[in-house]
């Protein structure tokens, strides 16, 4: 189903597919059915995920693959070291246009928190030259998996992002929800 030109809703659906059925089979990434279409929906990525070089219609293919991974929740075993490094460079590169660094920051949404290192996320977080719905984004996503040092850079970032007032008024509306 996704060789030659899939469909992106079909990127979507697969990897929603293999979500729920690993949700239910432990091993199941180690599983040829599971890890080849995430094979497979991680090229669309390229090698070094240069959004910013992409055509419309492969921009639009890639940030689909980025949902698509965010769907699954899980990349494929080989490289795994190597495919967190691209998704990284896929955030990391200010170069790509933002629905696609956000989409990269998104895809870690339902990865296990041991599966990925987290300070890169936080260090998205703390830059207070990037764009606001990036750093937001990426607050989201490390609160997912708090730790001393999220909550320090957290503390950390309060106290000194005066000017960033968008940020400072969405991490309170968010603390205030979780109070309540």
């Amino acid at each position: 189903m996704l060789d030659g030109n899939p469909r992106n809703q079909a990127l979507l659906a697969i990897a929603s597919a293999i979500n729920g059925y690993c949700k239910n089979h432990d091993t199941c990434s180690e599983e040829m059915e599971i890890q080849d279409p995430l094979r497979k929906i991680l090229a669309f990525l390229g090698t070094s995920c240069k959004l910013s070089k992409y055509g419309d219609q492969d921009l639009t293919r890639a940030i689909f693959a980025l949902k698509a991974i965010g769907n699954a929740g899980r990349l494929p075993l080989e490289n795994d070291d190597r495919n967190f490094q691209l998704l990284r460079k896929c955030f990391q590169d200010k170069t790509n246009p933002i629905e696609g660094r956000l989409a990269a920051v998104d895809a870690f949404r339902r990865m296990p928190c041991h599966h990925y290192e987290q300070k890169p996320m936080i260090d998205l977080y703390k830059d207070m030259k990037e764009q606001t719905e990036i750093r937001v984004m990426a607050y989201l996503i490390s609160m997912k998996c708090p730790n001393r040092e999220l909550i320090e850079a957290v503390k950390d970032t309060l106290y000194t992002d005066a000017v960033n007032q968008g940020t400072i008024l969405s991490l309170f509306n968010l603390f205030s929800n979780l109070v309540n």
